[in-house]
């Protein structure tokens, strides 16, 4: 039952987005894009950069890094105490956060562009 229900809520969604984007005027996809997009930058690029930071100094002691640890840092998640995890997971969300955030927005900045009047 759970799973015709999530099911059902994602069509419903795609629908309501589609419906939705097909009647907001461009230059507000446009507008709106580009604001997600930099709402999404200055949320995930400092957390993001702080999430490796506190990683780095919670494992830098128990394993050898290689020089490209920071590439795939989830790698290292299960060096982590449970008090470190709290700690470093919450700038790592955050920064995901602001991941999707920019990514809705360059669809917006893209639905816009496309819907805008050729000249």
């Amino acid at each position: 039952m759970s799973e015709l229900l999530l099911v059902l809520g994602l069509t419903g969604s795609l629908v309501g987005s589609a419906a939705l984007l097909s009647r907001t005027p461009w230059h507000l996809l446009f507008g709106g894009g580009l604001s997600l997009v930099v709402l999404g930058l200055l949320l995930g690029v400092p957390t993001g950069f702080w999430y490796h930071v506190l990683l780095y100094r919670a494992v830098r002691g128990r394993a050898p890094l290689a020089g490209t640890w920071w590439l795939r840092p989830d790698q290292l998640h299960g060096l982590l105490t449970d008090e470190e995890r709290r700690r470093v997971m919450r700038p790592f969300y955050a920064g995901a956060v602001g991941f999707v955030l920019s990514i809705l927005g360059c669809v917006g900045v893209a639905a816009g562009a496309w819907r805008a009047p050729n000249g």
